[in-house]
């Protein structure tokens, strides 16, 4: 859908829990979705978080 709609490569990555802190460290993407379980892991790696998004426990957010 991604893809169609935005004429942009949406690409899955499976990482191993090893691996999640250093792929969020690196930042190596222009924008990403983050699904249960690394939502929280990812949180500490963003430089901005909406408001509404830290109410209900999701992250909106910008990542520079």
């Amino acid at each position: 859908m991604h893809e169609l709609f935005e004429k942009y490569n949406y690409n899955l990555k499976n990482l191993k829990k090893s691996d999640v802190e250093s792929f969020f460290e690196n930042k190596n993407f222009l924008g990403i979705n983050v699904t249960i379980p690394y939502k929280e892991i990812s949180m500490k790696y963003l430089n901005e978080v909406d408001g509404l998004a830290k109410e209900i426990g999701g992250s909106e957010y910008y990542c520079k």
